[in-house]
């Protein structure tokens, strides 16, 4: 059987497994993409969840200070938001963002993700323009 991958580049990494944790599909080739507080997943669910595993990684540690614009201002409330609904734990520790626990059970969290997920990659597509990879903070003072 040829290995599957995601059709997007995704910078998950990959991590051994005998199942996938969102559908419970047995993996072949015994590793799967490892979603942050989801688990490992497999190439399907990968491309389902991996806007997810983004984001999250993308968000935590990230400074609450500098704002930079209003607009970039509420893209990352808006991202931030999206987390806290879908049911994970955000907040801030020393002015830096980290993203928690899942705080529901991961079918419900995964139900949440489903219904959020074209706006939370729209949003995530537009913090990634607002904001310089190079250095410049996620402004969300006084947000999570």
């Amino acid at each position: 059987m040829a290995k599957r991958t995601p059709k997007r580049n995704l910078s998950l990494p990959l991590v051994d497994a005998d199942t996938c944790a969102c559908c419970g599909t047995p993996l072949p080739s015994g590793q799967g993409y490892d979603v942050p507080h989801i688990g490992a997943v497999g190439p399907v669910c990968a491309t389902k969840f991996g806007a997810l595993g983004e984001l999250i990684t993308w968000v935590n540690g990230r400074n609450v200070t500098d704002v930079s614009s209003q607009e970039a201002w509420r893209v990352g409330s808006r991202l931030i938001y999206t987390l806290k609904n879908i049911g994970f734990k955000v907040q801030v520790i020393d002015g830096v963002l980290q993203v928690g626990k899942l705080e529901r059970k991961k079918k419900d969290a995964a139900k949440s993700y489903k219904r959020r997920r074209a706006e939370l990659i729209r949003d995530l597509q537009l913090a990634q323009t607002l904001f310089d990879e190079k250095g410049e903070q996620l402004p969300l003072q006084g947000v999570a």
